[in-house]
């Protein structure tokens, strides 16, 4: 229901679309979304690892359906190579679609209403690989710099193979994270698409909301 609810709220060429949502004397509560063509981005990233061009263009894809997201006051939360469908184009060049808005937040003036309210104070919800600091510490008061985080990680591990932190998992990782500046993205190449990934994705993955885009 909450899904259903916020995902009904967008229109975007980057995000899978609702077609319908019912209650089934069967099933009981249906959400009938958008069949997306093509592997997720994890399933790619397991294989091989992207060019600079194509990181980049899986950025843009990206900060174009969080711009669709951001606008409609929806945070993600969970934003990470899974929930990231590569859907083929007449072009050649696949669109980066996100999916899975399970534990997404609607930013409210006043907190987190009843449809959409599922975060007590203290909460960590998400994906610790790909979740801001801040996230980390109390999910409920995420905002949209928080996702841009994510998509800073999402690049990084694009592009090298690996996670910025290294193999670090679970409380290891989550403390890296709060006390530790991520190593820059180094690339063999020096053209001005690789230094302005470079640069992009530095300060994409700032500890500080405030030192982000």
């Amino acid at each position: 229901k909450r899904e259903a609810y916020l995902l009904g709220r967008v229109e975007s060429a980057y995000v899978a679309r609702v077609v319908d949502f019912f209650d089934d004397e069967t099933y009981g509560l249906v959400l009938v979304m958008e069949f997306i063509e093509g592997p997720s981005l994890a399933h790619v990233l397991e294989e091989r690892t992207l060019s600079l061009e194509e990181a980049v263009d899986l950025g843009v894809d990206l900060l174009r359906a969080l711009n669709d997201l951001h606008s409609a006051k929806i945070v993600h939360r969970d934003l990470k190579p899974g929930n990231i469908i590569m859907r083929p184009t007449p072009t050649g060049r696949p669109r980066a679609t996100v999916v899975d808005f399970g534990i997404s937040r609607l930013l409210a003036d006043k907190g987190e209403n009843e449809v959409t309210g599922i975060t007590r104070a203290n909460i960590a919800l998400g994906t610790v690989e790909y979740m801001a600091p801040e996230q980390i510490l109390n999910s409920r008061d995420v905002t949209h710099v928080s996702d841009l985080y994510a998509v800073g990680i999402i690049l990084y591990r694009s592009v090298k193979g690996h996670h910025a932190f290294g193999d670090r998992r679970g409380e290891e990782l989550a403390r890296a994270k709060l006390i530790e500046e991520p190593p820059a993205l180094e690339t063999p190449r020096r053209d001005a698409v690789a230094t302005g990934l470079i640069a992009i994705v530095a300060r994409a993955l700032k500890k500080r909301p405030s030192q982000r885009y």
